[in-house]
């Protein structure tokens, strides 16, 4: 997880839906010298202890991440992009509270800040409070419906509800957002499975194979619905990579020794 710093560019992070996928990137971690020497060239300076604790937060010093945020905050007490910052560490050290209470330190000091309420939803998702979770990353969309990871982890709580032409809808956003990233293609199959779309189930797994061709679990998926709309060679095939690529998987040994049978 990345945390912000007004330095530098966004960046997002690789996986989409992680626990906080949009916040902007900390300066490299190569450069806590140079950024430590700004500090103590101008210790009152709140704009360089928050780039300077990005970069702690980044290299896993969450200790030193947390001391510089709070400096910066009080120096400027009001510096919502260092609260938020600071939340996303204490998430990652999994402290629900005080990540939550600096979330909505920054939500009340900008309401339109919509990476503090992606943020607090990851929060509240990982704490089981699903529908709160769930206000917050609508929250987000409507301020930044550009955001990939508002949709994608809205979708993940529609599919536990059951709803998934919902979910189908939110995971539409994030393909057409990052087309390159195969994990939403393999929830939208998800979900395209249980609305009875299979063809298109099948469309969904295959992209995702082919835009990461090491998901054991995109393989097998393939291999399921090609073999639900009587592909058995492609099945075959895909079960067999599903195995290859996690020879614990009881549901691609299942698949290759169902399909092997039946071709005997």
């Amino acid at each position: 997880m990345g945390c912000q710093s007004s330095a530098g560019p966004s960046r997002a992070r690789a996986t989409i839906g992680g626990s906080n996928t949009q916040l902007l990137g900390a300066a490299h971690t190569s450069n806590i010298a140079s950024l430590s020497a700004a500090v103590d060239r101008n210790p009152y300076d709140a704009h360089a202890l928050n780039t300077r604790g990005s970069a702690f937060a980044e290299a896993g010093q969450f200790a030193r991440a947390i001391e510089d945020f709070s400096a910066a905050l009080r120096i400027n007490p009001s510096y919502h992009q260092a609260l938020a910052n600071r939340a996303l560490v204490y998430a990652q050290r999994r402290d629900a509270r005080r990540a939550i209470a600096d979330y909505d330190r920054a939500i009340a000091i900008d309401r339109s800040y919509h990476r503090a309420f992606v943020g607090r939803g990851m929060v509240k998702l990982d704490a089981g409070r699903s529908d709160a979770a769930l206000a917050d990353f609508t929250r987000a969309i409507e301020l930044a419906s550009n955001n990939p990871a508002p949709h994608y982890q809205r979708a993940i709580i529609y599919q536990r509800m059951g709803r998934h032409i919902d979910a189908i809808n939110d995971l539409d956003v994030v393909v057409n957002l990052q087309p390159e990233q195969s994990v939403p293609y393999v929830q939208r199959g998800r979900s395209r499975v249980a609305i009875g779309d299979n063809p298109g189930a099948l469309a969904d797994f295959t992209l995702a194979t082919e835009l990461d061709s090491k998901n054991p679990t995109a393989w097998t998926l393939r291999a399921m619905a090609a073999e639900g709309q009587g592909k058995t060679k492609e099945a075959a095939r895909a079960y067999r990579r599903a195995l290859r690529l996690s020879p614990s998987s009881g549901a691609a040994r299942d698949g290759v020794e169902r399909l092997t049978t039946r071709s005997t």
